[in-house]
């Protein structure tokens, strides 16, 4: 008797993300019970139609359904997403999630992100999980459909860009709306239910699979690498050129941009307003220090110059005479102590200017790697402009540093 076969593998594996990769979904209760309670309103028992949809969908059901007529669709978003914005930088990976996308990411399945979060709502939630998120091949939010779930866009889009057939792709959600949205994209729905909502709206939703947790999928009965399978040769080459690939993004800070879909989508940070700060500072000292050090340098050099008159117009020179001689050893001194203040005041200058250079040159440097470092499909190209710009960056600075010591050469010469 033959074996059965194994099931066919599915051409991907995407994920929505709000419940499904991290655990958002207290955050946003939280919020919008803030707002809705202050017109003595409960917002829970919607969360069964709320979970999954676009925000102006869910706005426009929350007002609606509750009554709260004290608002526009608009000032609630806004005052939503502000709130939002400002508390989802702290959101946490779910159990579970970090080892199954890894798993997924080095056997070579391709994965990808349907979220219905706007993109700074995406760059907010995902800014402390920079490298995760690079792991994906495609990370598609709202603003790139037409319309958000339960509609199918969202999760066709993702395999599109990921290159793959959208009929049997694996969906992975936590909400019957997304549910609904990957069955009309012809994928294979695995449910992780939320307990507000309860099971039979996802059966209704047509689920094929539930979990409690993300990582207990049921691979094998996917088609997909078991936990123990060993990774094939293309799938460990791949892994290791990718890993390779991914070092860049992964040791630099996250929050001055976030790549999405292997494109750079820049999103402006008090981080990238500190950096650009600290190289107008560095400039400013750069420049400051040389005109201070030349000016002082001229006004040195001036007092200098008129003791030097004084003693040579001596008629006769101090020196010939018994109380000129004293005068003169005195005028001398003076001289000296000027000349020394002149050298010590360029050595600050020049010292200022250096510390300038050098600030303003590592800034720079921030601000150049940053802004072009954070693709979530890194390749050789974006190394190769990452190495153009770093080079740039270090001759720029060695011109300023030499400049700095020339001139500091030539006025104590």
């Amino acid at each position: 008797m033959s074996p059965s076969p194994s099931p066919p593998r599915p051409p991907a594996v995407i994920f929505d993300m709000d419940g499904t990769l991290i655990d958002s979904e207290p955050l946003y209760l939280a919020v919008e019970s803030g707002i809705c309670d202050r017109f003595g309103k409960d917002i829970r028992p919607l969360l069964p139609d709320l979970l999954g949809r676009t925000a102006r969908d869910c706005a426009v059901l929350t007002l609606e359904r509750l009554g709260i007529t004290q608002l526009t669709v608009d000032e609630y978003l806004a005052e939503r997403e502000a709130a939002l914005l400002a508390i989802m930088p702290s959101v946490e990976l779910l159990p579970g999630v970090d080892r199954l996308v890894r798993h997924l990411h080095a056997a070579g399945v391709p994965i990808a992100v349907a979220t219905s979060s706007p993109g700074d709502l995406l760059a907010a939630k995902s800014s402390r999980h920079v490298p995760f998120f690079a792991l994906f091949g495609a990370v598609v939010h709202a603003d790139m459909v037409a319309a958000g779930k339960p509609a199918p866009d969202l999760f066709l889009e993702a395999a599109r860009r990921l290159g793959v057939p959208a009929a049997g792709c694996v969906a992975v959600e936590d909400a019957p709306a997304g549910v609904v949205s990957a069955k009309a994209a012809g994928m294979v729905a695995v449910a992780l239910p939320n307990e507000a909502v309860g099971r039979p709206a996802y059966a209704t939703a047509g689920a094929d699979i539930y979990l409690d947790r993300i990582d207990e999928m049921p691979l094998e009965q996917l088609g997909l690498p078991s936990w123990e399978a060993p990774l094939g040769a293309a799938a460990a080459n791949g892994r290791v050129q990718q890993e390779a690939e991914l070092v860049g993004v992964r040791k630099i800070q996250p929050h001055f941009a976030m790549a999405l879909d292997g494109r750079s989508t820049r999103f402006l940070s008090s981080g990238k307003l500190l950096w650009a700060g600290v190289l107008l500072s560095g400039v400013a000292a750069h420049y400051g220090g040389k005109a201070y050090s030349r000016m002082r340098t001229a006004e040195l050099s001036a007092e200098v110059a008129a003791y030097q008159e004084r003693l040579a117009g001596s008629d006769p020179p101090p020196s010939e005479v018994p109380a000129g001689a004293a005068a003169a050893a005195d005028m001398g001194a003076e001289r000296d102590v000027l000349a020394a203040e002149r050298k010590r005041e360029q050595a600050a200058g020049s010292a200022l200017s250096t510390a300038g250079a050098v600030v303003s040159a590592a800034a720079a440097a921030a601000i150049g790697l940053n802004m072009f470092s954070k693709n979530a499909a890194p390749n050789k190209v974006m190394h190769a402009r990452i190495v153009m710009q770093g080079l740039a960056v270090g001759g720029l600075a060695a011109l300023a540093v030499k400049e700095t010591m020339w001139d500091t050469r030539q006025e104590r010469s």
